[in-house]
C-alpha cells in the first residue's frame, strides 16, 4: 500500500497503474477506439493492429504467478479479451480478422511464497545489487590497473556472484 503523501505523486500513480490489470483494460479500450476511428478491417485494404497486454507479466513479477493479484488479473484479462473479440465481430465481422497471440516467458514464484513452502529463497534488493556491483567494480578496476591478476579477478567475481 502506498502512503498517503506518496499517493499524490504522479510517479506513484504510474507505478500503481503499471502493476494493475487496468493497464490492459486501457490498452483494449484504446485499440477499440482505433478500430472504430480508423475503420480498421472495414476498408479495401489489409490493416494491422498490434496490441500489447503486459499486465500479466508486470503483476507476475511483482506479486508472483500464484498470487491473488495475478488470479484477479487473469479473470479481468479473460473478460477484456471477450469484450474485444465481440467488438471485432460486430465492427469488422466474424471470421474477417486474424488474432495471433505470443508470450515472452513464464515466471517463477516469488521468494516469500517459496520460503513459506520451506524452500531456500530470498529477495535481492537494490542495496544488495549496489553492494554486489561495488565489489565487482573494485576487482575490475584492480584488474584494469594491473593490481590483481585476471585469474584472481575471475574467481573473485564468481565467488561474489555465488554469494
Amino acid at each position: 500500500e502506498v502512503p498517503k503523501e506518496e499517493a499524490a505523486k504522479p510517479e506513484a500513480l504510474a507505478d500503481w497503474f503499471y502493476f494493475s490489470p487496468f493497464m490492459d483494460e486501457a490498452a483494449v479500450s484504446l485499440s477499440m477506439d482505433a478500430v472504430r476511428e480508423l475503420r480498421l478491417g472495414q476498408r479495401n485494404s489489409t490493416d494491422y493492429l498490434t496490441l500489447t497486454l503486459g499486465a500479466t507479466d508486470s503483476i507476475g513479477h511483482r506479486f508472483g504467478p500464484l498470487s491473488l493479484e495475478q488470479f484477479d488479473n487473469l479473470l479481468r484479462l479473460d473478460r477484456q479479451l471477450e469484450t474485444l473479440f465481440a467488438f471485432l465481430d460486430r465492427e469488422v465481422g466474424n471470421d474477417k480478422y486474424i488474432v495471433a497471440v505470443t508470450a515472452d516467458h513464464g515466471a517463477s514464484d516469488i521468494p516469500e511464497h517459496r520460503m513459506e513452502k520451506g524452500a531456500e529463497a530470498f529477495r535481492v534488493t537494490s542495496d544488495d545489487m549496489d553492494a554486489l556491483l561495488g565489489e565487482v567494480s573494485k576487482y575490475a578496476s584492480e584488474a584494469a590497473g594491473g593490481v590483481t591478476p585476471p585469474e584472481k579477478v575471475r574467481s573473485e567475481i564468481a565467488r561474489i556472484a555465488e554469494k
